[in-house]
C-alpha cells in the first residue's frame, strides 16, 4: 500500500511543501504555495459552524442531508484546491489510497485533514492519515510483551451517562473478544478519577481510553482533562509524564486541536505518547461515538495498524450513520499511522487461535440470520434446533456467494460437465441456467457450488472472496458429514426433537451437540471473511438500505453521495428489494437464495433447508 510523507512548513503566508512518496525518503519533491492564516481559520469555522448546525438538529430529511454534505464538499474542495499545490492535487486525485503522514508546524496543527474534498473524495476515506505536529511525535521502541494492558477511565464528572455507557460496553467488549492471557483490563468510571489517580494509574498501561470532558479556557489556554471535583488536568502537568503509554485516545468534544494550539494532543506527544487520537470539535453524547470506538479497538486487536484501525471505523460510520454527520472525520490520529500495537504470538495452536478470535464475534459481524440464531442457542443450549438454524444459513450463505460469483463471470456448469461424468437425469442437468432454487435440497446445492468452486479455483480469477473458495474446497467433506448428520437426525424445530426411529439418549445428543458445535465454530474461524462482507437489503440509491450485520438490523448508505461508482449505482437500481452483498468493490444479489420482508423484518430461504 502506498506510504505518502508530507512535510509543510510556513513562514508568514508562505507554505513549503516537501513530499516523500515512501517510508524513508527514496524520492523528494519541494513545492511552495501562498497562503494566508485568516483564510485557514475562515475555513475552519465555516466547517465547525457546520457541525453546530448538524448537531442542533435531531433528524434531517434526505433532502436537507444531500444539501449540507453537497455545501460541506464545496467548502472543503475549495479550501483544498487553494491551500495545496497543483502538483500534490493531483497526486491525491489519482492515488487509489495508502498512508498519508503530516508533519507539519502548529500553525496548521488545527487543519482537519480527513475531510478535505480533492473532488471526488474526502482525504478520511482514500487515506490512513497520521499526523506530526512541531517534530514533537518519536517513534517509540515497538512493545514485546506477550500480554498488553488496557486502562479505561469514563465520566469522572457523572454527568455524562453514554461515557459511563462506552467505558462499559468497551470493557466488555475487549474482555470477550480477546483472550484474557492476550490482554488486562481495568475500569475506572465516576468520582474515583481524581487528578493525582490519573496521572499515577497511566503510567502503568499500554493504552488508556477516556471518555469524558475536556476544557479550554483563559485558565487552560492549552487544554485540560475535567476530572472528579472539578479538577482539571493540565497540558503542562501532562507534559512532565516520566512514563506513557504507547496509545491515548481521549473520546472527548475538541480532544485534538483548538483554534492554532493542537494543546492536549502536543502535551501527550510531548510526553513520549507515540500515538494519540482525539476529536476536532463537538461530538455527541451519543452510542454512534461509543461504535466508533470499539470499532477502532476490534480492528486495532485484528492486528491491523492503527491507521487502518480508524480507516475502518471512519468506513463503517460513513455506512451506517445519517449522510450528514461528521462523527466519521471527527477523530483525528497523532502518530504514524502505519504502527502496529497488538500482534498475536508467532507459533499459535489452533486452540489458541480458536480461543484468542473469540466466537462471540459472530454476534457482532456475521449476518443476522446467522448471528441471532447463534446467540440464542448459546444462551439456552437446550433448543438445539437454532444452532443447526445457524449452520443451515450460514452454508446457504456461503454456496449462494460461490454460485453467484461463479455466474458473475458468465461461466457456465456446462463447461464443468466436460469434466465430469453425471447421470442424465441426476439433478446438476436442472441446475443448468437455473435461477430458482426453491425445489432443491441444502445438500445438492452444496454438490453444485463445489462445481463452481472448482471451476473458480482453477481458472486462478483473481477476486476479493477467493479466501471463501479456498475454505470451501477445504472444508466441503465436512461440510457434507454435518448436513448428512443433520438430515440423519431430523431435528424439528416446532418441538425441538430428534428423529424418534434413532432412539438416542440425552447423554447421545447432548454428545452431538457439542460436537457439532465444534465443528460449526470451527467453520466460523476459517470463514471469518464472512464478518467483514456486508449483507444488506437494498432500498436503491435514493434510502438507506438495511444492513445485516450482528444481532440488529442498521442503516445503511451502500453508495453514498460522496462516492462515484457508475457500476455499482447500476447494480442498485437493477437489484432494488434484493438481499444483496458487498466486500470493497465486489458486489452480489441474493435475491435467488434469501429474501427479506422489511415490515415483518423476516428472512425467507428459497433452498430447502
Amino acid at each position: 500500500m502506498e506510504i505518502i510523507n508530507i512535510i509543510i512548513d510556513s513562514v508568514d503566508d508562505i507554505l513549503i511543501f516537501n513530499l516523500i512518496e515512501s517510508r524513508f525518503p527514496s524520492r523528494y519533491l519541494h513545492y511552495k504555495n501562498k497562503i494566508s492564516k485568516e483564510f485557514i481559520n475562515e475555513f475552519i469555522k465555516e466547517i465547525v459552524n457546520l457541525n453546530h448546525f448538524i448537531l442542533s438538529l435531531d433528524n434531517l430529511d434526505y433532502d436537507t442531508s444531500l444539501k449540507t454534505i453537497n455545501k460541506l464538499k464545496i467548502i472543503s474542495e475549495t479550501f483544498f484546491v487553494q491551500f495545496f499545490p497543483e502538483e500534490i492535487i493531483d497526486k491525491f486525485r489519482i492515488s487509489d489510497g495508502g498512508y498519508l503522514f503530516f508533519h507539519i508546524d502548529s500553525n496548521l496543527a488545527h487543519i482537519p485533514w480527513e475531510i478535505l474534498y480533492d473532488g471526488k473524495s474526502f482525504l478520511g476515506d482514500k487515506f490512513r492519515i497520521g499526523r506530526s505536529i512541531d517534530g514533537t511525535w518519536r517513534e517509540k521502541a515497538k512493545l514485546d510483551k506477550s500480554k498488553l494492558k488496557v486502562l479505561i477511565l469514563v465520566n469522572p464528572t457523572m454527568d455524562l451517562e453514554e461515557a459511563e455507557e462506552e467505558g462499559t460496553i468497551l470493557f466488555e467488549t475487549l474482555n470477550t473478544e480477546i483472550s484474557n492471557d492476550l490482554l488486562e483490563i481495568q475500569m475506572y468510571a465516576g468520582n474515583r478519577i481524581t487528578k493525582f489517580k490519573f496521572l499515577s494509574e497511566i503510567q502503568n498501561y499500554d493504552i488508556v481510553h477516556y471518555a469524558g470532558h475536556v476544557v479550554y479556557n483563559e485558565q487552560y489556554p492549552e487544554g485540560g482533562i475535567l476530572l472528579t471535583n472539578n479538577e482539571v488536568l493540565s497540558s503542562k502537568e501532562i507534559e512532565k509524564l516520566p512514563n506513557t503509554p504507547y496509545l491515548v485516545f481521549l473520546n472527548a468534544c475538541r480532544s485534538a486541536v483548538k483554534e492554532s494550539n493542537i494543546g492536549l494532543a502536543n502535551a501527550f506527544l510531548k510526553a513520549g505518547v507515540p500515538n494519540y487520537i482525539g476529536t476536532n470539535w463537538n461530538i455527541p453524547d451519543s452510542y454512534k461515538t461509543v461504535e466508533f470506538a470499539i470499532n477502532f479497538y476490534r480492528h486495532l486487536f485484528d492486528e491491523k495498524s492503527i491507521g487502518d484501525a480508524i480507516f475502518e471505523a471512519r468506513k463503517y460510520a460513513r455506512e451506517t450513520h445519517e449522510l450528514h454527520e461528521l462523527i466519521w472525520a471527527s477523530y483525528s490520529l497523532h502518530g504514524n499511522p502505519i504502527t502496529k500495537i497488538f500482534r498475536y504470538p508467532e507459533r499459535r495452536s489452533f486452540e489458541a487461535i480458536r480461543t484468542d478470535w473469540n466466537l462471540k464475534k459472530v454476534f457482532n459481524e456475521y449476518p443476522t440470520f446467522i448471528a441471532v440464531p447463534y446467540k440464542n442457542f448459546t444462551l439456552n443450549k437446550n433448543k438445539f434446533y437454532l444452532l443447526i438454524e445457524a449452520f443451515k444459513h450460514f452454508i446457504l450463505s456461503i454456496n449462494a456467494i460461490i454460485i453467484e460469483t461463479y455466474n458473475k463471470f458468465n461461466l457456465k456448469l456446462t463447461d464443468l460437465f466436460e469434466e465430469e461424468v453425471f447421470p442424465k437425469d441426476s439433478f446438476y442437468e436442472k441446475l443448468v441456467n437455473k435461477e430458482d432454487f426453491s425445489d432443491i435440497k441444502l445438500n445438492e446445492l452444496v454438490q453444485y457450488c463445489y462445481l463452481c468452486a472448482k471451476r473458480l479455483n482453477l481458472l486462478n480469477i483473481q477476486i476479493q472472496i477467493m479466501p471463501i473458495i479456498k475454505s470451501f474446497l477445504l472444508h466441503k467433506d465436512d461440510i457434507e458429514k454435518m448436513l448428512d448428520l443433520v438430515e440423519e437426525l431430523n431435528i424439528s424445530k416446532e418441538n425441538n426433537t430428534h428423529n424418534k426411529n434413532l432412539e438416542l439418549s440425552n447423554e447421545e445428543i447432548e454428545t452431538f451437540i457439542v460436537s457439532f458445535q465444534y465443528l460449526l465454530e470451527n467453520l466460523f474461524i476459517d470463514f471469518s471473511i464472512i464478518s467483514k462482507i456486508n449483507f444488506f437489503y437494498n432500498n436503491g440509491i435514493h434510502f438507506p438500505s438495511i444492513l445485516f450485520k450482528g444481532e440488529k438490523e442498521k442503516p445503511f448508505h451502500v453508495l453514498p453521495i460522496f462516492k462515484e461508482d457508475i457500476q455499482l449505482k447500476k447494480f442498485l437500481e437493477e437489484n432494488i428489494g434484493s438481499v444483496c452483498i458487498i466486500y470493497m468493490d465486489f458486489y452480489l444479489s441474493l435475491k435467488n437464495y434469501i429474501e427479506y420482508e422489511p415490515i415483518s423484518k423476516k428472512f425467507i430461504f428459497k433452498v430447502q433447508l
